[in-house]
């Protein structure tokens, strides 16, 4: 019987450290992850969260399947999902007043990406191998541990 391992965070502004620890997590058997709605985010940490609870579940999901991303424009999604690896389109209101962002603006970045699956998906896997991998992960730790 394979192990079940249920882990949680916010994950809000995810990073490298985040997808390290859900790496770690994953080898002590098949990971569940559980993400901090915002309302327990502003409850716990007293401030409302920068990214969306649907988006930061959903580059968590795209993360370990190496999906093509499509998102909006908020957070720090403009510096982790390049051209190559999906689409980040203009939230087209004010995400900070929680207005509902304007899902035309990702319409260009779908009908490219559903051209060209494969090539994007393979790209998205390598981006998060290449940027969150073990190997990667220690060497940025001890950069900053050490100097």
């Amino acid at each position: 019987m394979t192990r079940k391992v249920f882990v949680t965070g916010s994950f809000d502004m995810l990073h490298s450290g985040h997808v390290a620890f859900l790496k770690e997590a994953a080898t002590y058997g098949e990971l569940y992850v559980g993400i901090g709605s915002d309302a327990t985010m502003e409850h716990l940490k007293g401030r409302f969260p920068v990214t969306h609870q649907d988006e930061r579940r959903y580059m968590i999901e795209a993360l370990a399947c190496g999906l093509p991303v499509l998102a909006f424009d908020t957070g720090s999604l403009m510096e982790l999902v390049t051209p190559d690896v999906g689409f980040v389109g203009p939230y087209g209101s004010d995400a900070w007043k929680l207005e509902r962002p304007e899902v035309a603006g990702l319409v260009p970045g779908a009908e490219q990406v559903l051209k060209d699956w494969a090539t994007f998906s393979r790209a998205a896997r390598a981006r998060a191998e290449r940027l969150f991998g073990l190997e990667e992960m220690v060497n940025h730790y001890l950069e900053v541990l050490l100097g």
